[in-house]
């Protein structure tokens, strides 16, 4: 493998795929970057075995294809140490050179034959879905998937594709986002659990003004392509809860708030809430909401802010991380809040078609 490619375009791709490079593996090829030069392209491509990225560099002049396997944390260094605009490398089965700036480094590297296949986007995909739409959906529910081993199928998000809608959903069991949008083609029902890692990593692989995202649905993998690359990740085994039959209805209180001011309100009332146990009670009562906590050891916390509520006073408690996790996503002016009882979830609504789900906490 021979040939010279710009640093910009080699760093950009380097910075797309080093995420997936896992930083400790009982495989250690999984540590290195695998180099394709191809007739008129470079590849890089890493994986974990969970996930996989092909990351396309143009603009090179290829002078022998061929394949290497370098250590990813040692050549992202390099690449990025190099002052000069065009960098040379060179490789074979068990080491690659790079060249630039009066500076050549030997990197001793793995054989690529041994590297992992990771599947590539072949075929027509099965659905498209504008980038800015799809990135935004995954803003809006990846927060709110769980991060614990006993449930592992609530640690992803939950993709369903059924006729032109496109719909997420990720709950921790203690609050749940649900969004739904638009796609380009019609799809027969699928639903598959994708882990989080592999949604939030995709806004990395586009470009700013990316206008779609391809969509492959296969047996245990699904493939999406930007014009950087493509991503490939294993579908999550499990059992995702029915959450759309435990979304509240029929609440008579709907109380609009202004969302910056209200997310303001619930730090500031957090303060000095307990930091092993965080609690805000919320007081709604006729045209004011109060805000407060206490803590054993630090003392307590009121704060104050008018609202319009005409409905009966009601004092309810929320976790005040769950609440602004969510209001500083929101990108809305207000936000609707709509609430029964203390024992109720509370309900916020305020971009079209996304739902946030939150369970309140025991007031004492």
């Amino acid at each position: 493998m021979k040939l010279s490619a710009k640093k910009d375009k080699m760093a950009e791709a380097l910075q797309m795929a080093f995420p997936i490079v896992p930083a400790r593996s009982p495989k250690p090829i999984l540590q290195n970057l695998c180099i394709i030069a191809e007739e008129n392209l470079v590849r890089i491509l890493a994986t974990d075995l969970e996930l996989g990225i092909w990351c396309d560099v143009k603009d090179v002049t290829i002078e022998e294809t061929g394949k290497a396997a370098v250590p990813a944390r040692e050549l992202s260094a390099i690449v990025r140490s190099m002052p000069d605009e065009e960098i040379r490398f060179e490789g074979s089965a068990t080491d690659c050179t790079v060249k630039g700036a009066g500076a050549v480094y030997h990197l001793r590297g793995e054989n690529p034959a041994d590297y992992p296949e990771v599947p590539d986007f072949e075929g027509d995909a099965t659905f498209s879905v504008s980038a800015e739409d799809f990135f935004r959906m995954i803003e809006l529910t990846a927060f709110c998937a769980a991060r614990e081993r006993r449930r592992y199928a609530l640690n992803g998000i939950h993709l369903t594709a059924k006729e032109s809608t496109l719909e997420l959903t990720a709950t921790d069991m203690k609050r749940l986002a649900i969004i739904k949008k638009k796609i380009r083609g019609k799809v027969g029902e699928k639903k598959l659990i994708l882990p989080t890692k592999a949604l939030t990593h995709l806004p990395r692989m586009a470009k700013p003004d990316e206008e779609s995202i391809d969509v492959l649905l296969e047996d245990n993998v699904v493939l999406f392509r930007t014009s950087l690359g493509v991503l490939c990740s294993r579908q999550i085994e499990g059992q995702f809860p029915p959450c759309e039959s435990v979304i509240p209805t029929g609440y008579e209180i709907k109380v609009e708030l202004p969302r910056e001011s209200f997310e303001v309100a619930v730090e500031r009332a957090a303060i000095l809430s307990n930091e092993d146990a965080k609690s805000v009670r919320l007081s709604f009562d006729k045209d004011k909401l109060t805000l407060s906590s206490q803590s054993s050891d630090l003392g307590s916390a009121k704060i104050e802010m008018p609202i319009d509520y005409k409905w009966d006073k009601l004092e309810i408690g929320f976790n005040p991380v769950f609440l602004t996790e969510a209001l500083k996503r929101f990108a809305t002016d207000t936000v609707a809040f709509e609430l029964k009882e203390a024992t109720l979830p509370g309900v916020i609504r305020g971009e079209p078609d996304y739902i946030y789900v939150v369970m309140p906490l025991t007031l004492v």
